[in-house]
């Protein structure tokens, strides 16, 4: 017992290798089949019950539960600072107004929530170079990562299933503004935490200086590099939000 909680929560025996990036390789794949398994089935579990909604809170607590464990995690096993175990990526946030949103299950409140929740949640998920490679396998923190950004996406997608959350085109204005309010807070918090601990992780969303792994943009001195994550992130998530709402009206056209 002791060599599983050290291995899964402890992450003792983690040896880092940059070229193994886990990228659609078994590992990957297994990940993904599974987030897709609990997804249908929590999809099968909305279908079945009277009260549609209470699914929302439940998938609400099951975020903050994880939330709070990866915390922990941190703190305890890891000997973080306990502002240092909380992360601040914008899918991160998504987390956090997702927990709002799923308990209280106001559409502007799942407005503000979808960019960073829907986008961050299927890109951490697709491309995981920030998760599958700094962990054991299937040891705590990577299934904690996957199953809150799936969660994350779960609970969009529901929301608009069930017509809690109404995607309206014109009220996109919102996203916009609140996406660049996090992304702005995010670099102030990266900033902050530099200047206290110069060692401490200090680049959530990137703002404070690209990462090698987008050598495109790399020389690009802020806050040109800022400015462009920021208008990709809006644009592919005005794609997804057009296109889900798409979706949802033609389907309840056809029922």
């Amino acid at each position: 017992m002791q060599k599983f909680i050290d291995y899964f929560w402890k992450n003792v025996g983690f040896k880092y290798n940059p070229d193994q990036l886990h990228f659609f390789d078994w590992y990957h794949f297994s990940m993904m089949a599974l987030m897709v398994l609990v997804f249908l089935g929590l999809l099968l579990i909305g279908k079945k019950i009277k009260n549609k909604e209470r699914l929302l809170i439940v998938v609400a607590v099951l975020l903050f539960v994880l939330e709070s464990l990866r915390v922990c995690n941190f703190y305890f096993a890891h000997n973080y600072t306990l502002f240092n175990s909380f992360t601040f990526h914008m899918c991160s946030i998504g987390v956090y107004v997702g927990i709002i949103a799923g308990l209280f299950r106001k559409n502007f409140i799942f407005e503000i929530m979808f960019v960073p929740a829907f986008i961050g949640g299927i890109l951490a998920i697709v491309i995981p170079f920030g998760i599958l490679q700094w962990w054991n396998i299937f040891s705590f923190v990577p299934i904690q990562s996957y199953l809150s950004h799936m969660l994350m996406v779960f609970m969009i997608i529901y929301a608009i299933k069930i017509d809690v959350f109404k995607v309206k085109i014109k009220r996109f204005y919102l996203q916009i503004i609140s996406t660049t309010i996090f992304a702005i807070i995010i670099h102030f918090i990266n900033i902050y935490k530099h200047r206290v601990s110069p060692s401490a992780y200090s680049n959530y969303f990137w703002t404070r200086y690209p990462d090698p792994m987008f050598p495109i943009i790399n020389t690009w001195v802020f806050p040109y590099h800022f400015i462009l994550l920021i208008i990709l992130l809006l644009l592919s998530g005005f794609g997804a939000y057009y296109l889900v709402g798409k979706l949802h009206k033609e389907k309840k056209i056809k029922n």
